[in-house]
């Protein structure tokens, strides 16, 4: 029997849906779970007899609710050409932000990137921790000061969903693009990547869209009912387990009323949801108040920028030297680690260090950058507890450099772009 079931599971697995895929993957864990304890040796059979049975029966109870899924996510994905193309010519009329896909050909132009390999390991086995348990809150809220890495942690966690086959949705909102600024525009964004992750959902959502095709345009909170609340309910049973929604930089969106309307929302309807919500902003009042305001097991928090400092510094220190690493001669362990110290928790200042010292695509002279800015640290006084004021003196070098007569108009034209990526 546990043959043919893998023997199955692998031909609807390949090429299939996301949501199915990850439906298939959890019968495969079942599958191989009883293959283990099919395979224990005789003796300890015959000693754990009772509790190797009932683990078999949790077992084959766990494959029989996950084909029921699989049975209702096949059979409302089935459908005509006709069908089809009415489905998503009501998608699209939700006007769906493409940009703000955490991997969209936008997360390039503004180069958007996930984490440094082997680093944030700690809060990265958190995150996946909390999406696999059954049992943990509904809702995690990562929230850090400006420059401590907020989105390279939620991109890299987005990267890992979507190999698991667990990422419904996600919505990057950047303050620089007047659609991924919207919030008027995330709900039906989530709406639609959830219709493309799961045949079932699109389905509801679709039928809902039939009676309400403008629910695109009405407020956050008729948005979420209609939009993902209520089609959501109606094929819960079909939703895989540990399927995760994702919003990063909640506090640059434009309309601080309309965030406490979703967070409200998120709050009083996400314990009634088969998926999870993750939020990551900065500690900003509206959001902080209305996360706060609701006590119990419904919402995580995590304060990135409490993170022990040695901890963060390791990590900047092996960002920096992977990125500096193609220079000619590359930094010594000891440039590094002043260059890491003096970042103090924020990658914001890494970054930018690496921008201007080693910029991608532009030929400069990065051994006279590094030993410019080691000498402005150098000449620096002890740190202090304003932890920007090192990366106020980072900006005033470069700008210093910028306004120097003997730098030429090409070089300086090289600067003005560092300062305009660490501004965007």
């Amino acid at each position: 029997m546990v043959d043919g079931l893998h023997q199955y599971t692998g031909e609807l697995g390949s090429g299939s849906n996301t949501s199915i895929a990850n439906i298939v993957q959890s019968i495969e864990d079942q599958i191989t779970s009883i293959r283990q304890q099919q395979e224990r040796s005789t003796l300890r059979h015959l000693l754990d007899a009772t509790d190797n049975q009932e683990d078999m029966i949790m077992n084959y109870r766990r494959i029989e609710r996950l084909f029921r899924q699989l049975q209702c996510q096949v059979t409302l994905g089935i459908g005509s050409v006709v069908q089809v193309q009415l489905e998503n010519s009501l998608l699209r009329g939700m006007l769906p932000v493409n940009d703000a896909r955490y991997n969209s050909s936008y997360s390039m132009t503004i180069k958007r990137r996930g984490c440094t390999a082997k680093t944030r390991e700690i809060i990265h086995k958190d995150l996946q921790t909390w999406t696999t348990n059954p049992e943990s809150e509904k809702i995690y809220w990562m929230n850090g000061m400006a420059g401590t890495g907020k989105t390279t942690i939620v991109y890299s966690l987005c990267e890992w969903l979507e190999s698991t086959n667990r990422l419904g949705a996600s919505f990057f909102c950047s303050r620089i693009s007047s659609t991924c600024r919207s919030l008027s525009r995330i709900v039906p964004t989530l709406a639609y990547q959830l219709a493309r992750y799961s045949p079932a959902f699109r389905s509801a959502l679709c039928t809902a869209l039939k009676d309400n095709p403008d629910a695109g345009t009405l407020n956050v909170i008729q948005q979420f009912e209609m939009l993902i609340y209520h089609p959501m309910l109606r094929v819960k049973d079909a939703i895989p387990e540990s399927v995760v929604i994702v919003i990063d930089a909640l506090d640059e969106c434009d309309d601080a009323y309309s965030v406490r309307l979703l967070l409200d929302v998120l709050l009083r309807f996400a314990e009634q949801l088969p998926v999870k919500f993750f939020v990551a902003s900065r500690p900003e009042h509206v959001i902080r108040d209305r996360m706060m305001s609701r006590a119990g097991s419904t919402r995580f928090i995590v304060y990135l920028h409490d993170i022990e400092q040695s901890i963060v510094e390791e990590d900047i220190k092996k960002y920096l030297t992977e990125a500096l690493s193609p220079m000619e001669p590359s930094p010594s362990i000891e440039q590094i680690g002043l260059l890491a110290q003096r970042s103090r928790n924020l990658f914001i200042y890494a970054a930018t260090l690496v921008r201007y010292i080693y910029p991608d695509g532009i030929p400069v002279d990065s051994t006279d950058r590094l030993e410019s800015i080691l000498q402005a640290i150098g000449t620096s006084h002890a740190a202090s507890d304003n932890r920007y004021k090192d990366l106020d003196l980072l900006y005033t070098t470069v700008l210093s450099a910028v306004f120097n007569d003997q730098v030429g108009d090409e070089e300086k034209e090289r600067m003005r772009r560092v300062l305009w990526m660490v501004r965007v």
